[in-house]
């Protein structure tokens, strides 16, 4: 079974220096970056139109990535998010040496200060195996199972999107999860949807290929300071984050834009036969 972590919002907000604590993953507030010099490099590619969803500390092992974080932003823009790589969302990556990190300038980016949620903790646990889950599955719970069949008929299995079975299959194991975090070089996201998954990833800028390294899951949404009712509100199925499987240096020597990939629901769902 491919080990796989999950990450749960936790209770309660921070405060300045948990903000300011660089192992500390969580959604919302200003960006912590590693270097002073990456703000005005953030603000040349977001400007005033995104704002921080979430940063996760992601360390690597190697020596040029002892430390590491992935920043994911949204846009704020009153417009519905494309699916495909969108730009939408943009994923940014910065990392230091254990050696460079001494002497780092740590900067909170308080004008990049983010609208879309306050900033609480993610916490990490590992998925549940399907054994050990308490959980029972609602995915069929609208469909009537009957086990007598008075009228003889052949049975007909309930028809639809199989993807989208599957994913709220396992996401039942442990429903509040908002992202799933993958260690495999080989991993697959847990799609929603059969249609609508890339056919290729874009190389990172230099040259190694990008792998998947976490998914976001529409249950963050919930947590979000934005108009639901609205038809151009954020919304999503899956964001699938890939990033350079070589966790190269150009994030050391400034924040590398990786690539998100936006995936809807399916609109087929899971329907009974008739």
């Amino acid at each position: 079974m491919e080990d796989i972590d999950l990450g749960f919002l936790a209770e309660g907000s921070l405060n300045q220096s948990d903000l300011l604590d660089v192992e500390c993953s969580r959604i919302g507030g200003p960006p912590l970056l590693l270097r002073s010099k990456d703000v005005t490099s953030l603000k040349e590619k977001c400007g005033s139109n995104m704002d921080l969803l979430l940063q996760m500390y992601a360390p690597k092992n190697n020596d040029g990535s002892f430390h590491r974080i992935i920043y994911v932003f949204a846009s704020n823009e009153d417009k519905a998010l494309e699916e495909g790589w969108t730009n939408g969302i943009r994923v940014f990556r910065g990392q230091a040496s254990e050696s460079e990190f001494e002497n780092l300038d740590l900067t909170l980016d308080d004008n990049a200060k983010s609208k879309l949620c306050d900033p609480r903790e993610i916490e990490v646990d590992s998925e549940p195996s399907n054994e050990a889950s308490e959980i029972e599955p609602k995915v069929l719970e609208n469909l009537t199972v009957e086990t007598e069949n008075p009228t003889n008929e052949p049975y007909t299995k309930p028809t639809g999107d199989t993807s989208f079975l599957k994913f709220q299959k396992r996401i039942s194991r442990a429903p509040d999860q908002i992202l799933r975090y993958y260690h495999s070089d080989s991993s697959e996201p847990l799609w929603c949807n059969k249609d609508g998954i890339p056919t290729n990833v874009p190389n990172c800028s230099c040259g190694a290929k990008r792998i998947l390294e976490t998914q976001i899951l529409s249950t963050l949404l919930t947590e979000l300071n934005i108009d639901h009712s609205s038809e151009n509100a954020l919304d999503w199925g899956v964001l699938a984050i890939y990033t350079c499987s070589e966790s190269c240096d150009l994030a050391n020597k400034g924040i590398a834009e990786e690539v998100c990939w936006l995936q809807k629901f399916s609109e087929q769902g899971i329907e009974a036969p008739e």
